[in-house]
């Protein structure tokens, strides 16, 4: 367990035995979300022939013992999960990285949100080239951006040129918005 600059916890379990089909990924994750009951992480079955699982993310009823899925990884492979504060909601968020497998280097993102005593998708940005990605307030005005590295190739360039894009958290979604360092 490791304590960002912002104090948002960042999670990084590793499979340590001999089973492990890859070396980053996330081996479990419950979080307790008061009255509403608690998310975790169900871990799937492998996938033939490839790194991927079809993981998914349920929550827990204090009322109800069925699951409700939430999220569900695709064949993705969950890399990592942080609990940050964005959506303003009644529970942290979950910003979560999902390597895509394959010799790319991409990743996805996706931010899971407190919606009506449940958990929904509301940022989803796929395919990432040497993607990073942290949650912090860059613009001054007291609520957290999610800041999003990457490497482009732009079309006549003969090597990757890095990018930082922004994203702020509005009513129930989040969008892209334009923001120049040091500039407000």
């Amino acid at each position: 367990m490791i304590l960002s600059k912002n104090n948002s916890l960042i999670l990084f379990l590793f499979f340590l035995s001999a089973g492990a089909s890859f070396a980053g990924e996330i081996a479990s994750f419950e979080m307790d979300l008061g009255k509403v009951g608690v998310i975790s992480l169900v871990k799937g079955k492998p996938e033939p022939e490839t790194v991927g699982r079809f993981d998914k993310f349920v929550i827990k009823t204090k009322d109800s013992p069925k699951e409700k899925v939430v999220f569900e990884t695709e064949g993705r492979i969950l890399t990592s999960i942080q609990t940050v504060e964005i959506s303003g909601g009644p529970s942290k968020d979950l910003l979560l990285t999902l390597d895509t497998g394959g010799s790319g280097g991409f990743v996805d993102f996706v931010l899971l949100s407190p919606a009506s005593e449940t958990y929904a998708p509301t940022w989803e940005e796929e395919a990432v080239k040497a993607g990073q990605v942290s949650v912090e307030d860059k613009d001054g005005d007291g609520k957290p951006e999610i800041v999003m590295k990457s490497v482009a190739m732009p079309e006549g360039e003969k090597e990757p040129v890095p990018q930082t894009e922004y994203f702020k958290y509005v009513g129930t979604g989040v969008m892209a918005i334009d923001f120049e360092p040091g500039k407000k």
